[in-house]
């Protein structure tokens, strides 16, 4: 082949290649799928929304005496709240904490047990009538229970450097057994303070 030809060929191919390669990267953002905000429903509770009781539940309730039109209870009636509803009263791990002042976050009340795991916190804030805070504290274990209410008697349970009451709650609940006393439902996060973690819950969910 003649110099000139080559010449020609190499121009040709040269021309090709500048007119498939793209003139700018900026549309290459524009082609990545978008993702779609995560966004989350509040639960029937937090909405103040009774679940619709099915006969199956009226039966179970009732078979321990217990008249879910009568109770505030907005949340579904199962095996484990009759098992509660029928425990004797030396085997309820429930205790009640009144008059909390407002001020007190439940990291605090948390870190003053000791005693033993707990399967549920729960600190109601003051409104509805009530000018004080007050938590319900449920262990997995009787025996837990027990000393958690040695130490308030003995004024050893102390929030804000203050001695607190506690009493057995009248909402009984039965102790934990076998391979439940390994499960929870508590995880604690420690890191940096102001961490998105909707972002952390969403990203976790997609593995699910």
């Amino acid at each position: 082949m003649d110099p000139l030809s080559a010449l020609s060929q190499l121009s040709v191919k040269e021309s090709t290649s500048n007119i498939d390669r793209p003139t700018s990267t900026s549309n290459k953002r524009d082609l990545a799928p978008k993702k779609r905000p995560t966004t989350f429903e509040k639960s029937r509770v937090f909405q103040g929304v009774r679940s619709v009781a099915t006969p199956e539940s009226v039966a179970l309730a009732a078979s321990v005496g217990v008249d879910l039109s009568k109770t505030k209870y907005l949340g579904d009636f199962d095996e484990k709240m009759a098992a509660d509803a029928v425990v004797p009263w030396d085997q309820n791990c429930s205790v009640w904490i009144p008059n909390i002042d407002n001020s007190v976050p439940i990291a605090e009340l948390f870190d003053c047990i000791r005693e033993g795991k707990v399967s549920n916190l729960n600190l109601r804030s003051a409104g509805e009538g009530y000018t004080r805070a007050a938590a319900t504290i449920t262990f997995m274990k009787r025996k837990a229970a027990e000393d958690f209410m040695a130490k308030a008697r003995r004024g050893n349970l102390l929030l804000r450097g203050i001695p607190h009451k506690a009493q057995w709650s009248r909402n009984k609940v039965a102790p934990i057994n076998g391979s439940a006393l390994e499960q929870s439902r508590v995880v604690q996060l420690r890191g940096v303070s102001n961490i998105r973690l909707i972002h952390l819950f969403s990203s976790c969910a997609t593995g699910l």
